[in-house]
């Protein structure tokens, strides 16, 4: 009986550390895709992860993410560059500089033969997006204007795919199951560094009308956990009751916007058609507004009429960043924000609109703002009012 218990427990015990072994694979397992592709899996290709941050070989940016790289295996160096932006790597020494001579603290490393990059920089830099998709084995994936597939599209539609690629990589006679080489540390890197501006806080706003995109909009900043401003045209007649119910319910700052064509109005009947949609924004979901937002700015208002308006109790504000999404790709309509995004760092009003492009752009925007931990706050009348005419009121 005593050796029956004893080979029980050994069993168990087996069993406990070929379970253990199994899980800790899965988790050291990491896919790569780049838009709608998964890339080949390999020790040298997979993804790695050095002081907190996510690497993969620098071939990974480069074909149909639009960047050209240049490498010096004599130099140790390597160039990425596109949109305008170069990013230089001194591998060895652990330096990167910009086209301007600005220097950042990640630094490009040797792991498993070959040039691992940042992934967070890269993106930041050249204007694209990532991820890292939970599911059995986690997914990095690299994106620009060429995927159609949402994260969890992606997923859903290849779990074959992942399956065989995991088993191949697992399989005896492939690449699997190699220890990782141990990368070159490179020397550390300038310790002072400057880093990428970003706004302090960032303020989304929505002008006109709802559509039948705005519970697209609104289901993409509850997901994100972020809030915005809409601003109603003040001559809507509030036909999508629903919508405008559910923007104020779910915690979003409502104001009005008035039309081009506002300054041709006198002021007392500005005011008037302002008050009038108050009156119905009450009767419909019990709250009024004094956010003002002018279509085309507040400098195309007479001092009058900016007078009657603030006399009035209302507040006028302007968009700092216009995304421009009625007129661009998503991608591109994101990419003029984020990369304003990398040039100051005040207060930023970013205005989209409730077109087909909005969503899309919105979910490029607010995925950088959380990668990079911007903040965001809706707009209050507490709040000093941001305009081109420097009116405070």
């Amino acid at each position: 009986m005593k050796y029956i218990k004893r080979a029980l427990c050994i069993a168990l015990v087996t069993a406990l550390l070929l379970c253990a072994a199994q899980v800790s694979a899965a988790q050291s397992i990491t896919l790569t895709a780049v838009n709608d592709q998964f890339l080949p899996l390999s020790d040298s290709t997979m993804p790695a992860r050095k002081s907190g941050e996510m690497y993969v070989p620098y071939s990974v940016f480069t074909g149909t993410l639009g960047i050209s790289a240049s490498y010096n295996a004599s130099q140790k160096t390597l160039v990425l560059s596109g949109q305008s932006n170069t990013l230089t790597f001194y591998i060895s020494e652990g330096y990167v500089y910009d086209q301007n001579m600005t220097s950042y603290a990640q630094p490009a490393y040797f792991i498993n033969g070959g040039v691992y990059v940042p992934v967070k920089l890269i993106c930041s830099r050249f204007g694209l997006s990532y991820s890292v998709i939970s599911s059995d084995y986690p997914v990095l994936r690299i994106i620009n204007d060429n995927a159609t597939l949402s994260d969890h599209a992606l997923i859903a539609g290849s779990a074959e795919t992942i399956r065989k690629m995991v088993a191949a990589y697992q399989a005896p006679s492939g690449e699997g199951g190699a220890t990782p080489s141990t990368p070159d540390i490179p020397v550390a890197p300038p310790a002072v560094e400057e880093r990428i501006p970003q706004p302090s806080v960032v303020y989304l706003t929505f002008t006109g009308a709802p559509t039948e995109q705005t519970p697209a909009i609104l289901d993409t900043l509850q997901e994100f956990g972020r809030t915005a401003t809409f601003f109603l045209a003040a001559e809507d007649p509030l036909s999508r009751g629903d919508d405008v119910r559910r923007i104020v319910s779910e915690g979003h700052a409502l104001g009005l916007a008035v039309t081009a064509d506002a300054h041709n109005a006198d002021p007392e009947t500005l005011v008037q058609s302002l008050d009038a949609q108050n009156g119905r924004l009450l009767l419909l979901c019990g709250v009024t507004t004094r956010l003002v937002m002018v279509e085309n700015g507040s400098a195309t208002l007479s001092q009058a009429q900016r007078d009657a308006l603030a006399d009035g109790g209302y507040r006028l504000w302007d968009a700092t960043l216009d995304s421009r999404d009625d007129s661009r790709t998503a991608f591109r309509a994101a990419r003029t924000v984020l990369t304003a995004f990398q040039k100051s760092s005040d207060p930023a009003v970013v205005r989209l609109r409730h077109g087909a492009q909005a969503d899309g752009t919105l979910t490029y925007i607010l995925r950088y703002m959380q990668q990079t931990s911007i903040q965001h706050s809706t707009i209050q009348l507490s709040d000093t009012p941001i305009n081109a005419v420097g009116d405070t009121r």
